[in-house]
């Protein structure tokens, strides 16, 4: 992994955004967190790209500074990652995830909130600012769009508030978004969504207020007993974290997979592929291109090994 990425941390500002979106999103699992940590040579290099990006790109250049501001947001995600762990503090507030073309909406339903007597808090461009929000919300509504979806800063967020098993409603900000695929689709499975384009503010409101009293106002032993469901749900996928190279061949072999890319992936277990399924969710692009630069790899494999491999970790169990 260190060759690679030092090598596209040398590329053009719009190369170097991409390589740290993707490793901002790999910071989150912990084996590939604690590599991170021990490799003090790469984390120098990332910590340094500010200073050097500045002086090669044109401030007048408005593409090139956006992507340089999204650049020092991700790399303030990465060290935020390396430094912390994941802790569970009372809740406050309600938070409201936006990106930036929704926002007068947004703050048309924190007014709505506040006159009914919540708590709430907006995010805001501080990413620490943001997490430390997110960790002490009783609950995160999320304002979905193609925007939304699109921003990695607010797939972190989410990503985040989902990791913190937080109570999450979506609001649908844009037509079609209420059956949305991928990382998005799988967050808004978690909870309840309210359309805000086909109806009413006041009604869409007064919905969003319905859900508010429904979510944070059960039972304790209703939040013991959703939380044993989950675990049930989810043992089976957390088995195959055993499985040693072995049982992934025989698994490559039972689903006539190709043998080329069991051993590409080598050291190839249960890990392995779990991290690979993560990143075939978080990740798509990266995934895909990884699996093309296999020597002598066909497409149809390539089809083959991901359609199975959704299937090992099936979707469903990762719903709540």
């Amino acid at each position: 992994m260190k060759k690679k990425i030092h090598f596209q941390l040398k590329g053009n500002c719009f190369e170097i955004n991409y390589s740290l979106e993707v490793l901002a999103q790999l910071s989150f699992d912990v084996t590939i967190k604690n590599d991170l940590m021990r490799n003090k040579e790469l984390l120098l290099i990332i910590n340094a790209l500010p200073k050097r990006i500045i002086n090669e790109i044109s401030t007048k250049n408005n593409d090139e500074m956006e992507v340089f501001n999204n650049i020092q947001c991700l790399i303030e995600q990465i060290n935020w990652n390396m430094r912390n762990k994941v802790t569970f503090v009372k809740s406050e507030h309600l938070m409201i995830s936006h990106d930036i073309g929704c926002r007068d909406n947004c703050l048309k339903i924190k007014e709505n909130l506040e006159n009914l007597g919540y708590k709430v808090q907006i995010t805001d461009t501080d990413f620490i600012s943001s997490i430390k929000m997110i960790e002490k919300c009783s609950c995160f509504i999320m304002c979905v769009n193609e925007r939304y979806r699109q921003s990695v800063i607010c797939q972190n967020q989410a990503q985040h508030a989902f990791n913190l098993n937080k109570r999450i409603i979506s609001l649908i900000m844009q037509d079609g978004f209420e059956n949305a695929k991928g990382w998005l689709g799988m967050i808004l499975s978690k909870g309840p969504s309210i359309d805000f384009i086909k109806q009413e503010m006041d009604e869409s409101i007064q919905k969003l207020q319905n859900e508010l009293k429904l979510n944070l106002e059960e039972p304790d032993d209703y939040y013991y007993f959703f939380q044993l469901k989950t675990t049930l749900e989810i043992c089976e996928y957390d088995v195959i974290d055993e499985w040693g190279e072995d049982d992934a061949k025989n698994w490559f072999m039972t689903n006539n997979l190709s043998l080329t890319i069991f051993e590409y992936l080598k050291p190839c277990n249960g890990k392995m592929l779990k991290q690979m399924f993560q990143i075939k969710l978080n990740c798509p692009e990266f995934y895909y291109n990884s699996l093309k630069n296999i020597p002598n790899i066909k497409f149809n494999d390539m089809v083959l090994f991901s359609t199975f491999l959704d299937e090992l970790f099936d979707i469903k169990k990762l719903r709540f």
